[in-house]
């Protein structure tokens, strides 16, 4: 399970977002009815995308790969 502002990245494509597995994202919302759910904000070079997701969708992202580049 996953909380809010946690930095987390997907496990799987999520290509009606053009997202790619291993994009880093970060959970804005936690649901728990009906069941636990995430409205995560994902952003790469190319796309910005807030969807819904679950557990399963994602992984914790180790910390270093959480940060975001400064210099870009």
């Amino acid at each position: 399970m996953f909380e809010e502002l946690e930095i987390v990245k997907l496990k799987h494509d999520l290509p009606e977002h053009d997202m790619k597995a291993g994009t880093i994202g970060t959970i804005v919302m936690v649901h728990t009815q009906p069941y636990r759910a995430y409205e995560v904000e994902l952003e790469d070079e190319d796309a910005w995308a807030v969807v819904t997701l679950r557990d399963e969708d994602l992984l914790a992202a180790p910390v270093d790969e959480a940060r975001y580049d400064e210099a870009a």
